[in-house]
């Protein structure tokens, strides 16, 4: 009986230590030399996160499991999520009925919450995603928004920091500090938690960042969308920051290649992503104007479209962006009309598993899978690649190409006509494809010459027909875009 004991004792620690080992086996992202984009064991990783804000508060671990599948599968690289919650006032709870925090004193975490939080996590890195955890929202901390109160001072922010820090070290985790909100006033309780998180984690150098924005003026020419100052303005000589999350925010047609490009010019120099885009299926307003500030103007009928979501995603790449942020509006959310625990935010109306199958969702893989079968991290924006055919607006054309002038890309938000500069190429001869970014789909259209300008027409065009045309040195042998 003893043996037996013993033998089962052995097998027990076995994989005790085996479970250890795998939530041991984790890899810290770094930033490039030239400080423009990401790094996983020394080579380029490209940022491609899925936002699941109430993934803590909203599923039980069998719909996590669900829900995180879903995206790896998908060609997801990081999962967004808020750690305790967005509202203070709120009496909110996981699916288990467990408070984040007992008594809602951020001294006093409630380690039943906690366990939940730390299975998911270890789930998602398990699955080759990394999460990118909000560890308080700005409700909790800005005393000038939300109803209050608001727990977060200097001093237990520090010390909340140093916990999760230190109870999240052992796992593949990016930290996001803010939180939608202008922090004006409140620079100190952020600055102090982003401490605590470095103290936390030992050695560990965990990447972080800024979410929110203090929102400007509206931007010429069509002075309907505002200029977000994000991360990039408010801590730019934070030593914290290790890349910056810009903020381009929810209005239909928002120039995320403007942001990125604005972004990309402040010093120091940081790596860019745009943390929150327009959602798909999230309800706008037609005529660019901010939907929350004026709900009651919305049609009933337009919402995020898989292809406004392409269009910002593709205009971000190629101003520069390191990296995009995807989001479905009833994913985020765990949209379900039937839980009581549930509500709608945004004109919220699909079931979140259904969303979770959104087109937009495929094609952000897509999307992914066509930038890393060239060295993209090479690729710098150059405007000048087009010579006619710029458009304006929703038909603005962005470009970039390699340094060395190995490929490049033009994105054609609704496709059409445009005029290149093939002396941009290196080499004597290109090979030309059209990539679908609907279906990841190319078409061989032949060999240029790198002389003189070539004029390109896609294969179809108008709303929900945007193409990428690609444009390779022949002799460097690249694979049909989009098939690794």
């Amino acid at each position: 009986m003893k043996k037996n004991i013993i033998i089962w004792s052995v097998m027990w620690l076995t994989i005790l230590l085996q479970g250890i080992a795998t939530i041991a086996q984790v890899t810290d992202l770094g930033v490039s030399t030239n400080k423009r984009y990401l790094l996983k064991d020394g080579e380029p990783f490209f940022y491609l996160c899925d936002t699941g804000w109430d993934v803590f508060m909203k599923l039980n671990r069998e719909e996590a499991d669900e829900y995180l599948k879903n995206r790896a599968d998908k060609g997801f690289n990081v999962i967004m999520a808020i750690l305790i919650g967005w509202l203070p006032n709120r009496d909110e709870m996981n699916a288990y009925g467990e408070p984040p925090l007992n008594d809602k004193d951020p001294a006093r975490p409630n380690e039943n919450y906690f366990k939940h939080v730390d299975y998911i996590v270890s789930k998602a890195n398990s699955l080759g995603m990394y999460v990118a955890i909000a560890p308080a929202w700005s409700d909790w901390m800005y005393e000038n928004v939300g109803l209050g109160p608001h727990p977060f001072n200097t001093k237990n922010a520090r010390s909340f920091g140093k916990y999760v820090g230190h109870r999240y070290k052992d796992y593949d985790i990016i930290w996001i500090l803010g939180g939608d909100r202008d922090p004006e006033g409140y620079e100190d309780i952020l600055r102090a938690m982003a401490a605590g998180l470095d103290e936390g984690d030992g050695d560990r150098d965990f990447l972080m960042t800024f979410h929110g924005a203090k929102t400007r003026e509206l931007m010429p020419p069509e002075m309907v969308y505002y200029e977000r100052l994000c991360s990039a303005h408010l801590f730019s000589d934070d030593p914290w920051l290790d890349f910056h999350g810009a903020y381009s925010g929810h209005q239909w047609g928002y120039p995320t290649h403007v942001l990125i490009t604005q972004t990309r010019e402040i010093k120091p120099t940081r790596p860019v992503i745009d943390l929150e885009p327009c959602y798909e299926n999230h309800a706008y307003l037609a005529d660019g104007s901010r939907y929350w500030m004026s709900p009651g103007k919305w049609d009933g009928k337009t919402r995020g479209t898989a292809a406004l979501i392409r269009e910002q995603a593709y205009w971000a790449m190629l101003a520069g962006a390191a990296g995009h942020t995807y989001a479905g509006d009833d994913v985020w959310q765990f949209h379900d009309p039937v839980r009581s625990l549930n509500e709608q935010h945004y004109q919220a109306n699909t079931e979140w598993r259904k969303a979770m199958d959104f087109p937009g969702a495929f094609q952000m893989g897509i999307m992914r899978r066509l930038f890393e079968s060239r060295p993209w991290q090479e690729m710098e924006p150059d405007q000048s690649i087009i010579i006619t055919g710029q458009g304006s607006g929703e038909n603005h054309i962005q470009a970039a190409r390699a340094a060395d002038g190995t490929f490049l890309f033009c994105y054609l938000p609704r496709g059409g006509n445009v005029t290149v500069d093939m002396a941009k190429l290196s080499g004597s001869g290109a090979t030309g494809y059209w990539f679908n970014p609907r279906n990841g789909d190319a078409i061989s259209i032949g060999n240029f010459t790198c002389s003189g300008t070539q004029y390109f027409s896609s294969p179809t065009s108008g709303i929900d027909n945007d193409w990428v045309l690609v444009l390779d040195d022949t002799t460097q042998n690249f694979p049909i875009q989009g098939t690794l």
